[in-house]
Parts: C-alpha cells; structure tokens; sequence
C-alpha cells in the first residue's frame, strides 16, 4: 500500500466558468461586434478593447450563451452569472433594463449606475443550458 499525503491541499475554486467553453450567439450583429467575444476572456470595457459584443437596433435583441453539453441536453446549476457593461461614456447607459435568463428563469434585471461595468446576478443555483441577455427597444453592447 502507497499512500501519498499533502498538508496543503491546492485551492480549489468555489465557482467554475463554464460560459468560455459554451457558443456565443446573438439575435443581431452591429459593427462588428461578434458574439464570440461574450466568452473570450477579455473584460476590457472599451469598444477599442475589441472585447465587446454590438448588436444593431432591431427593436427585440438578446444574445446567448449555449453551455457545453447543451446539445447533449445537460445543465447546470448557475449560481451567479456576471455581465461586463462597455464603458465608453457614449454608450454605457444602454444596458439599463436589459433582463438576464438561465432558460426561462429571470436572474435578474440591471439598473444601470454611471461607472459601473460590473453587473453581478445571483441565479440561485437556476438549472439551465443557456444564459440570455434580452432587451427590448435599445442596442445590446456588453463585453463579457
């Protein structure tokens, strides 16, 4: 018998990111703004970043993130989902009132504050295989 023994355990982290190896997709694309960018790991707040998603004003946006195995039909219990506002000062008001859903389950709606790009939701553990940002009359620009 072989035991191997550590006092110090590595740290293992209490949340796991599992959007970066989902698949972006949005109901629009403006400028360019491709919605890979949702999960390539840039949390740069400005449209020079190159980190942001951009939809056009169709009236009805949302964008998507499908995660891993969704096809497969597996979920996932999302505790919290963080959503990265652009910060150009041109731009940054139009999240306000954008709705955050894990399927069909609502986490939450942001109120947007001025210098703010960090929006946190707590989904309580909502099982799904698909996080979408929708909202209704204004441009979807997040970057992250």
């Amino acid at each position: 018998e072989v035991l191997v023994l550590e006092d110090k355990l590595p740290e293992v982290p209490k949340l796991l990111n599992v959007a970066v190896n989902g698949t972006a997709s949005a109901s629009s694309v403006g400028w360019n703004g491709v919605p890979s960018r949702l999960i390539d790991g840039n949390v740069g707040p400005y449209w020079s970043s190159q980190s942001c998603y951009h939809s056009k004003n169709t009236g009805n946006n949302e964008v998507s993130i499908a995660l891993p195995g969704w096809e497969a039909g597996v979920k996932y219990p999302v505790t919290a989902v963080n959503v990265y506002n652009r910060g150009d000062t041109c731009c940054d008001q139009r999240i306000d009132q954008a709705t955050l859903y894990v399927d069909d389950v609502q986490c939450g709606q942001i109120k947007f504050s001025e210098g703010k790009t960090k929006y946190t939701f707590n989904c309580e553990g909502a099982e799904g295989s698909k996080v979408t940002l929708k909202h209704s009359g204004q441009y979807i620009n997040i970057c992250e």
